[in-house]
Formats: C-alpha cells, sequence, structure tokens
C-alpha cells in the first residue's frame, strides 16, 4: 500500500466512519451478546442510539463485520458473531470428525470454480473491496488478524459468484475452518515467509479477477491451496 492510500485509508476509518460511531456499535454488540439471539437492535435504532446517520452505521457495522464480529442476515438482522460461526453448530458432529487434509481437498474441490465463475460476474466495487483486504493484509504482522483477512478475501471471491449452491458449501466448510484445532494448528504454521508467498499468490489471483481471466483464476486458487495444503501437512 502506498502512503498516500495508507492515509486514504485511515481517513475512511477515523474521520469518515468516526471512532466513536465504531467504538460505540462494538457497545452495543456487547450487550447483544449476552442477549438469548444474539440479534442487534434495527438499524434505525442503533443510528438514534449513536446519533449517526443511516450510512455511517452501515460502515461502522462493514467494518465490524469484516473483523469477524457480527454477520448481517438479509431480512433477519444483524447477529454477533461471524457467519462462519454461527453456522458451525449445524456440523458439529461433522467437523469433530473431519481432519485438516480433509478440508483442504474439500476447499479444492470447490474454490478453484467459484473463482473461475467469479472472474466472469465480479463487479468494480467488490475488485476494489478485495484490493483493499489484500492491502491490510500486506501490512500486518499479527497472525490472528491476517487470518481474519485471508477469510474475507476468500469469502468475498465466493461471494461474487453469486453462486447460492456452491456457497452454501464454501460456508460449511469455512465453519470448519473456524474450530479451534484449526486456529493453534494455524498458528503454528503461518511463518512470515508462508505469509509472504500467500500474499504474492493473492495477487496473481486478483490480477485474473481483474482481468476476467477464468482460467487463469481457477488455476491460481488451485496453486494457492495446494501450497497452503503443503504447509498444513509438514
Amino acid at each position: 500500500m502506498t502512503k498516500a492510500s495508507k492515509i486514504a485509508h485511515t481517513n475512511l476509518t477515523n474521520s469518515h466512519i468516526g471512532t466513536d460511531s465504531v467504538e460505540g456499535l462494538r457497545r452495543i454488540v456487547a450487550r447483544a451478546e449476552k442477549s438469548k439471539d444474539k440479534r442487534l437492535p434495527p438499524e434505525r435504532e442503533m443510528a438514534e442510539m449513536l446519533k449517526v446517520s443511516r450510512s455511517t452505521l452501515r460502515q461502522s457495522l462493514a467494518i465490524l463485520e469484516q473483523e469477524g464480529v457480527i454477520w448481517r442476515h438479509v431480512g433477519r438482522g444483524t447477529f454477533v458473531g461471524s457467519k462462519s460461526r454461527a453456522l458451525a453448530g449445524a456440523f458439529d458432529d461433522l467437523a469433530s470428525a473431519t481432519s485438516p487434509n480433509e478440508v483442504m481437498e474439500a476447499r479444492l474441490a470447490i474454490e478453484p470454480k467459484l473463482a473461475s465463475i467469479a472472474a466472469l460476474r465480479v463487479t468494480p466495487a467488490e475488485i476494489k473491496e478485495m484490493n483493499r483486504v489484500l492491502d491490510l493484509a500486506n501490512l500486518t504482522t499479527d497472525v490472528p488478524k491476517y487470518e481474519r483477512l485471508d477469510g474475507h478475501f476468500h469469502r468475498l471471491i465466493a461471494e461474487s459468484s453469486r453462486n447460492s449452491l456452491l456457497l452454501t458449501f464454501f460456508n460449511a466448510i469455512n465453519a470448519m475452518r473456524e474450530e479451534e484445532f484449526w486456529g493453534k494448528l494455524k498458528e503454528k504454521r503461518l511463518k512470515p515467509i508462508r505469509i509472504t508467498n500467500y500474499n504474492s499468490q493473492h495477487q496473481e489471483l486478483l490480477k485474473a479477477l481483474k482481468q476476467r481471466d477464468a482460467a487463469r483464476a481457477e488455476e491460481m486458487m488451485t496453486i494457492h491451496l495446494q501450497t497452503v495444503q503443503r504447509d498444513l501437512q509438514e
């Protein structure tokens, strides 16, 4: 990320959205976490509580959603936790009997095709968001934060395919990746040299998406996931 883009991102986060709005929203999330359904109040109510516009509120919600603090269900509302975590309960038994290698095999079966489809359907706004996420991933040295950004990038690709059935499979696999043993395994395997390699592969994948090169996008996703699979087995 260039100095100018760093400044632009900082201004967007701190000035345009406002630290008070994001921190106020975190307090609302903390209260909602104690409720039975973990649902946040309607947007209109939260905007009034925080004394901000609906536009500012939605940008603050987007920040927390990217961090995995909340997830939004169209027609039902906003909930505490990540979307993958919300789905995890339905796969508890399967997750406990599934190995990391099985998860990677499933990812290799689905994500390259998602990337191929996404190359033909991704919008300029989605490309812009992918760029932003990869810029942040290139800057961080914090493993948990890198993992969140990596997951967000892969989810953006899956969602930009606009294939609801494949996205359901993606969500099921991703839910297993958020199990506790996965976190420990990834922290042990995510060395700086590997993160650098993953960042490079992500950039090549994004380049293919920008060029709407479906074959190259599928190839790069396959190469990337095979690399991750090898690293997990070492």
